[in-house]
């Protein structure tokens, strides 16, 4: 049996026509064809067309433009390294400037520097220096009630009349009294304020905010009586 096909010459032309375009289609695909580049082309050609961004930048810089063949231009980060025209030293500062290098230090004719100063036992902070320095001196707390004081006297006398006894020079009256038979005042009170029930006058001398000494008196009586005086500083 034999077949015979008869092709004129328009409809070959077109047979030609669609198998070539077929062809070009399969190669394309095959050989990166769908590329311009591979073609002999670039993408510049194609206006409006934006190849797949490839490119990128190294740690510390950035994108600054991307190429339409997919590349990139990076330039060096900039962020937080703005101007600065000047810097003025604010409340409890000193320092700063216009240009080059400038420096702020805290004042110290205002502001406390850190205390580091110290005192040795038996001292305390009298006075804290700007410089954070400290001035110190000797405890005296209980100096009011004669707790705090330990250089202490203690002065005894026996009379029958009028006596008087003071303290050293520096030393302060701390406990004075006199007793005479049955009445006794210590430190001005009898067992109230001297009056004249106990018949004691100018009991502390000079007084009594600022006694150093005592004065005892029998008022004629020859009764033996007893002088006590403790003084300390």
């Amino acid at each position: 049996m034999n077949f015979n096909i008869k092709i004129d010459k328009k409809h070959f032309f077109i047979l030609l026509g669609a198998i070539l375009i077929l062809a070009g289609a399969i190669y394309g695909y095959a050989y990166g064809g769908f590329d311009p580049e591979s073609m002999g082309h670039s993408f510049e050609e194609l206006e409006g067309v934006q190849a797949r961004v490839s490119g990128s930048c190294s740690a510390g810089s950035s994108i600054r433009a991307i190429n339409a063949s997919g590349g990139v231009t990076c330039e060096t980060d900039d962020v937080g390294m703005g101007y600065i025209t000047g810097i003025t030293a604010g409340t409890g500062m000193t320092g700063g400037g216009i240009s080059g290098s400038v420096t702020l230090n805290a004042n110290t004719s205002y502001l406390q520097a850190r205390v580091s100063g110290s005192c040795s036992a038996g001292s305390s902070i009298r006075a804290i220096n700007a410089n954070g320095g400290v001035t110190c001196e000797t405890d005296d707390s209980g100096g009011g009630g004669g707790g705090g004081l330990s250089d202490c006297k203690t002065i005894t006398a026996t009379y029958t009349g009028e006596i008087e006894k003071s303290c050293s020079s520096g030393y302060i009256a701390v406990v004075a009294s006199c007793k005479m038979g049955s009445d006794t005042v210590v430190n001005g009170e009898f067992p109230s304020a001297p009056g004249s029930s106990s018949g004691y006058t100018q009991y502390l001398i000079p007084n009594t905010n600022s006694a150093t000494g005592v004065h005892c008196d029998t008022f004629g009586s020859t009764i033996t009586s007893q002088l006590h005086l403790r003084c300390c500083r």
